[in-house]
């Protein structure tokens, strides 16, 4: 229980500051150690479906720490992250980040990054299970979002992408991106064309 232990009470702010209440807490099954390498940091596991442990990602809580993740060093292309928790056939809810699903709903994962290609285990068994999906990559990975819709398209997964531009989902309330998620754009080849003359406009595709 970290809301009342001693050790960690500091790790307990911390996540309650990033949005993570105790419910949350048990939910992603965050951990925390003494142990020298993960001191001061906060654990976050993921599970096959055999719920056998096949990634985890460690966060510092120390602001001044220069080495913010501390992560499984496996090949990242290999993991689903919070697989055991994951229905393939219902629509999936794609981030970038752990942060970044703590108010999304439940069937919500992280690509580990800002890209998801087709040599990626979690592509193969969304495509496995044409499985719907909801693109919600940071504003900034707009360019990446688009050819991910693409790659995804071109395997007749029905994809659509969320329209937030000015806030991370790791920064937003549960409201806001269920507002999202429900006013989600569905993507078509046509919607390449819309995005990039957009971005000329703005002058942020140069």
């Amino acid at each position: 229980d970290l809301k009342n232990s001693i050790d960690f009470k500091h790790h307990y702010v911390y996540l309650t500051n990033r949005g993570f209440n105790p419910k949350k807490m048990k939910e992603f099954r965050i951990g925390v150690s003494n142990e020298f390498k993960f001191k001061d940091r906060v654990i976050f596991p993921s599970f096959d479906k055999n719920y056998d442990l096949n990634y985890y990602i460690s966060r510092s809580i120390d602001p001044d720490n220069k080495i913010r993740y501390r992560n499984f060093t496996g090949k990242r292309k290999d993991v689903i992250f919070r697989q055991s928790d994951l229905d393939f056939s219902k629509a999936l809810i794609l981030t970038e980040g752990v942060f970044d699903l703590v108010n999304c709903p439940e069937n919500s994962t992280c690509v580990l990054g800002s890209w998801i290609g087709d040599d990626h285990l979690l592509f193969k068994e969304i495509a496995r299970n044409n499985t719907p999906v909801i693109l919600c990559l940071d504003p900034d990975a707009i360019q990446k979002t688009l050819k991910i819709a693409k790659l995804f398209h071109s395997y007749c997964i029905d994809t659509k992408i969320s329209q937030h531009k000015n806030m991370d989902f790791g920064d937003m309330s549960k409201k806001d991106i269920n507002y999202y998620l429900a006013n989600a754009k569905q993507y078509d080849n046509a919607n390449l064309i819309g995005y990039l003359i957009n971005d000329i406009r703005s002058g942020s595709i140069f």
